[in-house]
């Protein structure tokens, strides 16, 4: 018994990662007499590659081999409470260095002392130096150093508490942690408020909505929002033109959501003199004022409106969707006003959308349709986000739509359009290219039949084309019949790679040898309209034999006069004789090159190579052994055609000395070819089991590595893998196959699929019983396969 054996050598050796060793520094910290800590502390400090959690110990930016000693810290820090201060030059050097914010051993220490440690901190920050520890920590975007620069100020005593938080607030872009930033602002005195700058004062007030403080919120949030709006009128009343242009910087949007969080915590007056300052400014620009519509008296709906059509001028579109969206994660019921602003804030993201602004809306979509009072999209949107899908080259993103959109609950509330122009063979295109989505391509072709859905007349025949390709029989043959005749029939009928693929796809379903390619669909669907039975009658193969004649019989017709015709062409008219077993017809074609006085080339070889070794695989064999010596040099599909015709023959010996002989030129096989081989190899192993399992593990490690593809990835593969494995008595085995190739790729309730989850089940329960394999590990597969799993990695 010949074993046919597959080895997968990896491209790339990944080595592990050295170990990283931890380093630690100690830094000697001297406390003064006041101190409620003892004299002396010494701090570990990990100098780690990687900022350890928050609330342990911190990152600084320091090599591992650096060591920080007590003469290296400003003075006082590394001063001793019993040693008289030193007035050297090199101290007051440090002591100004430190003052200045840009001491990197203060800045170690900020980065590395546990939070708890800060409270044993006796000493007094300046405002330089909060304000020089923040701007070297906003550079290195260490968000942690500043977390641990605000405690400290919280901690810090009363009397410089406000001037220190007043500081640090002040900065501008600096991104705070919202609880201590909400902290630090109820420090700050109301008299230092006009210190900070209006985009401060606006953040502020925003962090306070999102982050209250147990008691004094509304008091403070008030105060904040009377200064914003004295800013605002003083900005305007003196320069009587946008602040933008005089010299001021605005922050539009932060005032946009403070209005919005005023509204709807019913603080009307506040949230209304901002509004009328923005209204002034023009920010608010008079179209959004005139289209709302106030005769509802509900002032936060009334704001929203304006602000989101405000947005929607401004093209801040995804600012848009977030206004919006606050207001509907409160609002559980939405009336006609709120329907069309979704509609229009949709309209807007899609009219030139970012790749995010379309997973955006796709998202939306998702959120109005699955509310308790779901909220329908318009068609148009729908189909401008399968062409922003196809123009931006997301097919995932429109893959996500159609599943959405086409899910019995959605469709049970609205019927939605499916792509429509050149997106919908482009969609069709890019599905059929991920074995995973081969359901939603079989669905998709299935609802454009059915349905009489439009494609444009010049993808009409590529539609067609992939649809046979990937074995949906009954939608391609009703398309075919459909648009082959009448106008712009020829176009259709005249297209050669269509030909090839309904030939072969129908030529197989005569034969009767094509098994359930990726249409299974549940015991109720006839493979007739998607795929053959093993025991079709004569009738059905009477039926398939004519139109696959039709077929040829209306493209030679498009083609004529056939000296006219291309090299394309006429290769394409000998293939398809060739499939249909027409093989005299199809050296007359090829006669016809000949006449023309041009030297057949390898395409032309090869459509003689599949006539020859249909009929005979070993003088096919001897053929291409020719062409190795003499070219023209055979290529993948020259090797593919002999192997596919040898393993129907049965003759494993011409499959060896092909493979053999493709391994001595350095020739690679094409995927079918490998699917082809591995079926051969399995099912001519016969009944020696062991001889199964081994080219089954094989070919699992070739699929595996090939797992993209449309050919070896396949729901089909995968049964047959299954089967065999459980006919060699190796369940284990199948339930591997099922895990990585037919689950991610079958429908969960498909009937078939169903019944191979219970087929592998009992055979794993049956193994556990004489102990061959684990109750553990039994358990977990059989866990996988009853659905129960489905989440997991089984």
């Amino acid at each position: 018994m010949v074993i046919c054996r597959f080895r997968l050598v990896p491209k790339f050796l990944v080595l592990p990662s050295p170990p990283l060793h931890s380093h630690h520094v100690v830094i000697t910290k001297s406390f003064s007499s006041k101190a409620t800590t003892p004299s002396r502390q010494s701090l570990p400090v990990p100098t780690s590659l990687h900022p350890p959690p928050s609330a342990q110990v911190f990152q600084r930016d320091l090599s591992p081999t650096d060591e920080i000693s007590k003469d290296s810290l400003p003075g006082w820090l590394g001063q001793d409470t019993n040693e008289q201060p030193s007035t050297t030059s090199n101290q007051d050097d440090a002591k100004k260095k430190d003052d200045m914010g840009h001491s990197p051993t203060l800045s170690m220490l900020y980065a590395h002392l546990n939070i708890p440690e800060f409270s044993k901190l006796a000493t007094e920050l300046s405002s330089e130096q909060v304000r020089g520890f923040a701007l070297r920590a906003q550079k290195a975007r260490h968000t942690y150093v500043l977390d641990n620069l605000s405690r400290n100020i919280l901690d810090s005593p009363e009397a410089i508490r406000t001037e220190l938080a007043t500081t640090l607030l002040s900065i501008p872009h600096l991104r705070l942690n919202p609880s201590l930033t909400a902290s630090l602002s109820l420090c700050i005195a109301p008299d230092h408020l006009s210190s900070l700058s209006l985009n401060a004062l606006s953040r502020i007030a925003c962090t306070l909505i999102h982050h209250p403080s147990p008691s004094n919120t509304e008091t403070r949030l008030t105060r904040l929002v009377s200064d914003i709006a004295d800013r605002l009128e003083l900005f305007w009343k003196k320069n009587h033109r946008p602040p933008s242009s005089s010299g001021h910087i605005i922050p539009v949007w932060a005032l946009f959501r403070l209005v919005m969080h005023l509204s709807e915590l019913h603080l009307r007056e506040p949230a209304t003199r901002v509004l009328q300052s923005l209204v002034e400014m023009a920010y608010i620009p008079p179209e959004a004022i005139q289209r709302i519509d106030q005769s509802s008296g509900d002032f936060h709906l009334i704001i929203m409106l304006t602000l989101v059509h405000s947005c929607i001028f401004w093209k801040w579109n995804s600012r848009a969707l977030a206004l919006l969206r606050s207001y509907l994660g409160r609002k559980p019921s939405a009336g006609p006003v709120i329907s069309r602003l979704c509609q229009d804030v949709l309209y807007a993201l899609m009219e030139f959308p970012t790749v995010e602004d379309l997973d955006l809306g796709v998202s939306f979509v998702k959120d109005v349709l699955s509310r308790t009072e779901p909220i329908i999209v318009y068609p148009g949107i729908v189909r401008q986000i399968y062409s922003n899908a196809e123009r931006l080259s997301q097919p995932q993103i429109a893959a996500s739509l159609y599943k959405l959109t086409q899910c019995e609950p959605t469709q049970s509330l609205h019927k939605f359009p499916l792509p429509s122009g050149t997106a919908l063979t482009w969609f069709l295109r890019r599905l059929s290219k991920n074995a995973a989505d081969l359901h939603l391509a079989r669905r998709l072709v299935k609802q454009v039949a059915d349905g009489c859905e439009p494609i444009p007349l010049e993808d009409r025949a590529e539609f067609i084309a992939i649809a046979a390709e990937n074995g949906f029989a009954s939608p391609a043959r009703s398309l075919w019949e459909r648009y082959s005749p009448g106008r712009g029939g020829r176009i259709v009928a005249g297209n050669a790679a269509m030909l090839v693929r309904m030939c072969s796809l129908f030529a197989g379903l005569r034969r009767g040898k094509v098994a359930h390619k990726f249409e299974s669909s549940g015991p109720a669907n006839s493979i007739i309209g998607s795929g053959p039975h093993d025991n079709a009658n004569a009738e059905d193969d009477k039926d398939f034999r004519n139109f696959a004649n039709l077929v040829l019989t209306r493209y030679r017709e498009a083609k004529e006069p056939l000296h006219h015709a291309s090299r394309e062409d006429l290769n394409a008219l000998a293939r398809a004789n060739i499939i249909l077993g027409h093989y005299t017809e199809a050296l007359q074609v090829l006669k016809v090159v000949v006449d023309r006085n041009e030297r057949p080339d390898l395409h032309d070889v090869n459509v003689i190579l599949s006539a020859i070794s249909n009929v005979d695989p070993r003088m096919a064999l001897g053929m291409v052994q020719r062409m190795v010596a003499f070219g023209p040099k055979p290529d993948g599909i020259s090797f593919g055609t002999v192997i596919h015709q040898a393993a129907r023959h049965a003759d494993f010996r011409v499959i060896i000395g092909l493979l053999r002989l493709a391994r001595e030129t350095g020739q690679q096989l094409t995927t079918k070819t490998v699917v082809t081989v591995i079926r051969a190899s399995v099912a001519l192993s016969g009944a020696d089991k062991d001889a199964v399992r081994d080219n089954l593990v094989h070919a699992l490690g070739v699929i595996t590595a090939n797992e993209h593809s449309s050919h070896l990835a396949t729901q089909d593969m995968g049964r047959f893998c299954i089967d065999e494995a459980l006919r060699a008595d190796d369940p284990a085995l199948a339930f591997i196959f099922w895990k990585r190739v037919l689950r991610p790729r079958a429908e969960w309730d498909d009937g078939l699929h169903v019944s191979t989850r219970r087929r592998i089940a009992r055979s794993l329960r049956s193994h556990c019983e004489k102990g061959h394999i684990g109750t553990v590990d039994c358990h977990r597969m059989t866990y996988a396969l009853s659905g129960r799993g489905k989440g997991g990695d089984g």
